[in-house]
């Protein structure tokens, strides 16, 4: 945090570090729609690399709890004591859990090359000279339709380890796929009729909050 501050006065670039501790500032400057133009990339991308640092200490701190239930489970299990109706049960979780606990470490590892990636972009854009080379640079480029397929390769996974710390992320891509289930310039049939929402549906409220 402190080497961006550096680098944003050496280049006289606008950056206010704190105004990202509020999820909303992230929202608007990290969370553009498919199609959108990126206009203010330092932003675009401090936002991500920022939330790529909280993440990886919710990950961190998810995988020291899990670690602990998971012990927990193998005891109960293995402990002949136990009726053989407990021990089932306490295998069936052991399982999930370990499913959990690779899912985070499998989180964690993306996360810190997520991080490295985002940190070298981020002094990238305020300082062209720089040219840092991220982890990624030769297989894909990193722009708002990249980080929309990574939500949804992510979500495909399907374990709570591989969602972890991702809620804004999911919110932003319910709202991109509701978007295109309802936009009806791409349909022949309904091209020219329109979509009367009914109010009492929790998902209105989340069009209305992405159109303002």
């Amino acid at each position: 945090m402190d080497s961006i501050k550096k680098l944003t006065n050496q280049n006289n670039v606008i950056l206010d570090p704190e105004k990202f501790k509020a999820p909303e500032y992230v929202i608007r400057m990290g969370f553009y729609r498919e199609n959108d133009t990126v206009e203010e990339e330092v932003n675009f991308y401090f936002s991500h690399w920022y939330m790529s640092m909280v993440t990886l200490d919710i990950l961190t701190n998810a995988v020291i709890e899990v670690s602990s239930a998971l012990i927990n489970y193998y005891d109960e299990h293995t402990n002949k004591k136990n009726a053989i109706g407990v021990r089932k049960s306490k295998y069936n979780q052991f399982v999930r859990t370990w499913q959990d606990f690779n899912g985070y470490l499998i989180n964690i590892k993306q996360t810190i090359y997520d991080y490295y990636d985002l940190y070298a972009r981020t002094c990238n854009v305020i300082d062209p000279n720089i040219k840092e080379t991220p982890y990624y640079a030769f297989k894909s480029d990193t722009a708002p339709a990249e980080l929309h397929a990574a939500v949804k390769e992510l979500l495909l996974h399907g374990n709570m380890g591989r969602l972890a710390g991702f809620s804004l992320l999911r919110s932003m891509t319910e709202i991109t796929v509701v978007g295109r289930l309802l936009d009806l310039q791409n349909s022949p049939k309904y091209k020219n009729k329109t979509i009367e929402f009914n109010n009492d549906y929790p998902i209105v409220s989340k069009l209305h909050m992405q159109c303002d």
